[in-house]
């Protein structure tokens, strides 16, 4: 097994670099040490603009009190974790996540996550607008809010959640009182989707993890899209020159020709992501399609503007290396646009929280990685035990315990093992690093 693990390891690393490097450097502290010593965050407060924008874009969702923790947070602590998918929190990849981040913050404080709403709503590493658990053989069972006709929209132009359609799903449950336990009725009045998530995800974490800081869920390009209509009022800002300019949009070109769109995300009549090959027209058409939802910015653009206000960001096994690499490509883009530009050089891009924590017995049938909702049907607060079992759990092994998915999501799928079976070889890795030991004296302990 550790020869098997070492070789698939070594695979992920050729292609994930700096998840190498926090591993040589980290993998012998625990989880729990490596979070609060290891990770890296800004010693001066973010940009006083984007504060204004987070802290405006909160209070519509969540009202004055969390909007204005949340800006007296980042004041003192610039972090937040671009990790997830925005949707329903529930999948146990975001579990994970969204749990290990949360150990860097105290229980008064808030888990302050900016989730990409660029993800369809059917993408298989969330599942957005869905519900998910386990049945009693650990199958994996989830059920959907929105149609077949709607799962191909990303997560941004989603339409709201009907009352309809959770009666819908409500009938397929294992339990009544999950639709409670979310709140549900706060949800309705929203416009979209997206601003749902939020309040369902909020809710839903606190009766998952009522003794945990609160998760505040909200939409990264949402969010970047409101902060760029407020830097593009200045001509002398070095994003308002690189989006609107001629000569901003060929250096553009010119350092990320690579990525998957030019600047911006197209959205077309359907509601359908479209990607765009270039920008036409002037800045007002630009910022007018901005204001209605017909373009938003692209992954690059939206770390380059957290990048400029001065945001650290905790990032998973694809974006420590990506987001290093952007930071790179945009420095030397700025560079070249001239003296005017912000230095970006002292913001941390390595601080990790994508690997293992969560578990739950499923007796007989063996351990798992449990989704939101089975840790609801639980009946049990968890979260001091995955607290403490993250002072227990070396990160080198939270890792291994992750590294079968990761290899599967990492290394393209002709250069994999043939017939690589990942739940398989999860269970080998827990068995082999004696997880379950350490795990069963914690639960022993914690919750009789």
């Amino acid at each position: 097994m550790i020869e098997f693990l070492e070789s698939i390891k070594t695979e992920v690393f050729k292609h994930r670099p700096v998840l190498k490097e926090i591993a040589d450097r980290h993998s012998g502290e625990s989880l729990y040490e490596y979070i609060k010593s290891g990770w890296q965050v800004p010693n001066v407060a973010p940009d006083p603009l984007f504060l204004d924008c987070l802290e405006s874009a909160l209070t519509e969702v969540y009202g004055t009190e969390i909007s204005e923790q949340a800006r007296h947070q980042l004041e003192a602590k610039p972090l937040v974790s671009t990790i997830d998918h925005h949707g329903i929190w529930g999948h146990p990849f975001f579990v994970n996540s969204a749990l290990i981040y949360s150990l860097y913050f105290e229980p008064n404080e808030l888990v302050l996550t900016l989730g990409t709403e660029s993800v369809s709503l059917n993408n298989i590493t969330s599942w957005s607008g869905c519900l998910m658990w386990h049945n009693n053989d650990l199958a994996f069972k989830r059920r959907s809010f929105f149609p077949d006709r709607l799962k191909t929209l990303p997560v941004f132009s989603a339409p709201p959640i009907g009352e309809k359609a959770v009666q819908k799903v409500l009938a397929k449950l294992p339990a009544k009182g999950i639709i409670e336990a979310m709140a549900f009725n706060q949800a309705y009045g929203f416009p979209n989707f997206s601003s749902q998530a939020c309040v369902l995800s909020h809710n839903l974490w606190r009766k998952v993890f009522p003794s945990a800081p609160a998760l505040v869920y909200f939409p990264l390009e949402r969010l970047v899209s409101m902060y760029l209509l407020k830097i593009f009022k200045d001509p002398g800002h070095a994003l308002t020159k690189l989006v609107l300019s001629k000569e901003g949009r060929k250096l553009w070109q010119k350092y990320f020709s690579n990525e998957h769109t030019f600047l911006f995300w197209g959205i077309d009549g359907k509601g359908r992501r479209v990607r765009l090959d270039k920008l036409d027209g002037a800045g007002s058409e630009l910022i007018k399609k901005i204001k209605t939802g017909q373009i938003y910015p692209s992954s690059p653009l939206c770390f380059a503007a957290l990048l400029c206000a001065g945001l650290a960001c905790a990032g998973g096994f694809n974006q420590t290396t990506w987001l290093t690499r952007v930071k790179g490509q945009l420095a030397d883009l700025f560079e070249e646009m001239g003296k005017t530009s912000p230095d970006i050089s002292g913001v941390p891009t390595k601080n990790f929280a994508e690997s293992s924590l969560a578990w739950l017995s499923g007796g007989q049938v063996g351990y798992f990685q449990p989704t939101a909702i089975d840790l609801y049907l639980s009946g049990k607060d968890y979260y001091p035990i995955f607290s403490r079992f993250a002072q227990k759990l070396k990160l080198g092994q939270s890792l291994d315990l992750a590294m079968p998915t990761i290899y599967s999501v990492v290394v393209p799928a002709e250069e994999r093992v043939p017939g690589f079976n990942i739940q398989a070889r999860e269970k080998e890795v827990f068995e082999s690093l004696g997880i379950g030991h350490i795990y069963k004296d914690l639960l022993t302990d914690g919750l009789n």
